[in-house]
């Protein structure tokens, strides 16, 4: 992808041997479109399906399995996905009111903000267990870009965003950062009466096409209650982010914060 016309920013109140050439205002910063990127990426995908065709991306009401299913059944619904993204993205702005610290665009260009080189996704899917559905997300990123800054006023602009000398934008790199995810859903048939459900869908895809097919679902309680359960991080993983890029800092090339802690949410639902 190729993207012109970004906003950056240009101080029309800009110190001129120390004097602004309004000295009744600070910075006035107009807002330029000006700005360009570049991006490139590839991904690629994969699905294991342990279950059979027509299985694994049913449309249906959960709780559906009949009562000549066996209790437990190890490759019922069974689906392993995995998802791999490999990019790369630059620019030469950092938003509408950001001033270039050189005066110059053209010296500007560098990974942009949101540019995380490696992606992965893992996810996987079962109803093993007659009546419950679990699944299981983990996912992995490459660090995203930061900018290292002398936290001095170098350039006598009255804008504290100066870089080291030979330093571009966007040079230093966060750590990795890790998630995982689960989601249970247990359901139980209220009272004896049953409904019929009406056909399930199921979508496969081979070489690109998309073919579409219907099968038949065993008889359904009228009544369901379900219990829920999310989890996030449940490794408590501590992904560290904000790391701090000003030299004069402390907590220089260090992060500043901690994201993604644990996180459990229970709720019931009641369908008819």
């Amino acid at each position: 992808t190729r993207a012109t016309g970004l906003l950056t920013g240009t101080n029309l109140n800009a110190p001129v041997n120390g004097v602004r050439p309004n000295p009744s205002a600070a910075n006035v910063i107009e807002t330029v479109s000006l700005g360009e990127s570049r991006a490139q990426a590839v991904g690629v995908n994969a699905t294991l399906n342990f279950s059979g065709t027509g299985q694994s991306v049913s449309i249906g009401l959960p709780g559906t399995i009949g009562k000549s299913e066996p209790r437990f059944r190890w490759k019922r619904g069974l689906t392993l996905m995995a998802y791999y993204n490999v990019g790369k993205s630059r620019n030469n702005t950092d938003g509408a009111f950001n001033v270039p610290p050189t005066g110059s665009l053209d010296a500007e260009w560098g990974p942009s903000n949101g540019d995380v080189r490696h992606r992965v996704t893992l996810v996987a899917y079962s109803t093993a267990l007659k009546n419950f559905s679990a699944s299981i997300y983990v996912s992995a990123s490459s660090g995203a870009p930061y900018t290292i800054r002398t936290g001095r006023d170098d350039n006598g602009d009255l804008i504290l965003n100066d870089r080291p000398l030979g330093v571009g934008r966007n040079t230093a790199r966060a750590g990795w950062q890790y998630n995982s995810n689960g989601y249970f859903t247990y359901t139980i048939g209220v009272g004896k009466r049953t409904v019929a459900l009406p056909p399930g869908i199921t979508l496969t895809s081979s070489g690109g096409g998309l073919s579409l097919s219907t099968f038949s679902q065993a008889d359904a309680p009228r009544y369901r209650l379900m219990l829920n359960v999310s989890v996030q991080n449940p490794t408590n993983h501590a992904n560290y982010v904000s790391y701090n890029g000003n030299m004069t800092s402390p907590f220089f090339l260090k992060p500043t914060a901690v994201d993604g802690v644990r996180r459990v949410d229970v709720s019931i639902g009641f369908s008819f």
